[in-house]
Formats: C-alpha cells, structure tokens, sequence
C-alpha cells in the first residue's frame, strides 16, 4: 500500500467518522441544504436551523460527547486542533464545504458550534428589503440616529463637566 491510498482511505474514515459524530438530523440538513441558512448546536445540546425566510426553529438534539467529537475532528481533518489552550475553532466544514465555528470550555460550559450554509438563493436588495433584513436610514430600527443622539449626550456632558471646572471658586493656600 502506498502513501496516497493510505492518505485516501485515512480521509475517507475521518469523513464516515464526522458523519457518525454530526449525527442523522445534522447530516440530512446538510446533505440536502437547500434553503438552509445556519445550523447552531448550543450549550444546552439543542439543535437549531434556520431556514431562508422563516425564524430558527429546535429539530433535535446532539450531545456534547458528540459535539466535541465532531470538533475534533474537523480540526484533525483541517490539520489544526482544538483544545482548551485553544479553544476556538473557525474553518471550513470538511466534505460540504460550509463555514464552520464552534466553541469549547472553558469559553463555554459545552461545546457549541454554528454552521454557516452558502445560500442557493440569490436576493435582490428588495427582497432584502421586504424581509425586513435591509431597512431605510429613517427605519427606526436603524442604529444611526440612537448612535448621534447618544455621541450629543456625549459632547453636552463634557461641555457641562469643563464648564463648571471653570466656574467653581481655587482654592488659595
């Protein structure tokens, strides 16, 4: 046996491995992603999905045994690791090709990990607008304005503090 085929089938027992890991209602999502936007496995073990157009719902639930076997997994497959010095891991999601981050202790009691799903959906800016996901710069929900309201308080405030440093009496020994 040569050290391709020993490196393939090595690739091919790390991939069965993180499916196994993932689990059935993690894998089905991602094998048929179509309007799939995020899948997120939180502290608790749950598993959410969202799905284009409609808010995250809980399909099921995945252990954090499993969680932090999946983890270590993509890491080894992405020649990087995971581990509590390190407990961070941002890369791309072996065999589908999406984004992936996840979290380990002692960032988080459990392991977490969101999956991020490239959209096969293509969105126009109206679209997005009538989502409710792009907003006017007059959309209350837009930031802007509570951001200068709050920069004014600000600069009201300084003025006011350097103002009555001026007008209090020295004191004269």
């Amino acid at each position: 046996m040569n050290q391709d085929s020993h490196s393939d089938e090595k690739q091919e027992r790390l991939k069965e491995k993180l499916r196994d890991e993932l689990g059935p209602v993690i894998v089905a999502l991602l094998d048929r992603s179509s309007g799939l936007e995020d899948i997120l496995v939180n502290e608790d073990s749950r598993i959410w999905v969202k799905r284009t157009g409609a808010p995250f719902e809980q399909v099921g639930e995945l252990s954090s045994r499993q969680a932090r076997g999946a983890m270590m997994t993509i890491a080894s497959m992405q020649k990087t690791t995971v581990t509590e010095m390190r407990p961070v891991l941002e890369t791309q999601l072996p065999i589908w090709k999406y984004r992936f981050a996840g979290l380990i202790e002692p960032v988080v009691p459990s392991p977490s990990f969101a999956i991020r799903v490239k959209s096969d959906m293509k969105r126009s800016l109206k679209d997005l607008q009538r989502q409710g996901i792009l907003t006017t710069k007059d959309d209350p929900r837009n930031r802007r304005s509570q951001q200068e309201d709050f920069i004014a308080s600000v600069r009201i405030s300084i003025t006011l503090r350097s103002f009555n440093r001026r007008s209090l009496p020295t004191r004269t020994s």
